[in-house]
C-alpha cells in the first residue's frame, strides 16, 4: 500500500513538474497519462455513483453543514474529475507540439 501511494505521489509530482514549467515537448506525456488515469480512477467511480443514485451523494463539513444530492454530486465531478478531463487533451496537445 505504501509503494502504491508513493507512486502515486511521485507521478503526480513529476506530472505538476512538467505542467507548471508550461513548456512543449515530450516531457508533457507524463502529464497526459497521469491526467488521463486520475481521470479514469476517479471518474469512474463518480460516474457510477451518479447513475445509481446521484441523490444519494453528500458532502459533510463537520457536523452541521451538509451538501446533499445532486449538488454534491455536481461539485464532487468538478473538483475531483473535470480537471483531469480537460488537462489530459491539453498536455498531449503540448507533447506533440514543437518547442519554439
Amino acid at each position: 500500500m505504501t509503494l502504491m501511494a508513493g507512486g502515486v505521489f511521485l507521478i503526480s509530482a513529476v506530472s505538476a513538474f512538467f505542467a507548471a514549467r508550461n513548456r512543449r515537448g515530450p516531457g508533457m506525456w507524463i502529464a497526459a497519462v497521469a491526467c488521463s488515469a486520475f481521470a479514469v480512477i476517479q471518474g469512474w467511480p463518480w460516474l457510477d455513483g451518479v447513475l445509481h443514485n446521484a441523490a444519494g451523494n453528500a458532502i459533510q463539513f463537520g457536523e452541521y453543514l451538509t451538501i446533499p444530492g445532486l449538488a454534491a454530486s455536481a461539485l464532487l465531478g468538478a473538483l475531483l474529475v473535470v480537471p483531469f478531463v480537460l488537462g489530459a487533451p491539453w498536455a498531449a496537445r503540448r507533447a506533440l507540439a514543437r518547442e519554439r
